[in-house]
């Protein structure tokens, strides 16, 4: 199904939200797809031997659809899932598999751990390590890079009206709060959207 999103216009990437893989043998997924014709992509499914089930959800406020899917044949599959199985590592999702054929996901483990699973990917895969640092969470929730005067700017902001519609507080109230000045609250409040849109622009649909 990755090549097929990668081969047919009107879709770009997909997302694995959450799995559990290998239970009764069968792998069972929980997707976000980013693609404009759900029945274009339920006929590549229906053809796929793989797929034992599925169900697609549609929601308004959101481009593409989610799907929940059971697979039974992994083999295409194996050659990637195995080096993270029994190497003491953890894949931490979202896992983002792109339009260009590339897939990117996270890692969690010790520097032997990772080094094993690395090494144990077939030579027909290859890996490109694009950051190494001390896991924080920001992976899982956007929120946790943002350091806590950031973050007890939103608290107050979102707590005074601030992002209100229509909005029932200023910058200057949110400052008054913190204790600051208002270009201080202004800039904390600036960082910690930066932060957060990022995370959410890199790991949401292509299309909004």
């Amino acid at each position: 199904m990755h090549a097929f999103v990668a081969e047919t216009p009107g879709f770009r990437r997909t997302s694995l939200l959450h799995g559990n893989p290998l239970v009764d043998d069968r792998n069972t997924f929980l997707f976000h797809v980013d693609g404009d014709d759900p029945e274009t992509y339920t006929d590549a499914l229906e053809a796929s031997p793989s797929i034992l089930d599925y169900e697609i959800s549609q929601t308004d406020d959101r481009p593409g659809f989610y799907l929940a899917v059971q697979e039974g044949d992994f083999e295409a599959d194996a050659g990637l899932s195995n080096a993270f199985l029994g190497t003491g590592v953890v894949v931490v999702s979202p896992i983002i598999f792109r339009e260009d054929r590339s897939v990117d996901l996270s890692l969690v483990g010790t520097a032997e751990a990772l080094t094993d699973a690395f090494e144990s990917l077939p030579p027909s895969i290859e890996a490109d390590v694009r950051e190494i640092h001390e896991y924080d969470g920001r992976v899982a929730d956007p929120a946790a890079a943002l350091s806590p005067r950031q973050r007890d700017a939103l608290v107050v902001a979102v707590e005074l009206g601030y992002y209100g519609n229509p909005r029932e507080a200023s910058v200057s109230a949110v400052a008054d709060r913190l204790d600051c000045s208002t270009g201080t609250a202004a800039e904390h409040l600036r960082k910690a959207e930066a932060a957060v849109f990022r995370r959410i622009v890199r790991d949401g649909p292509a299309r909004w």
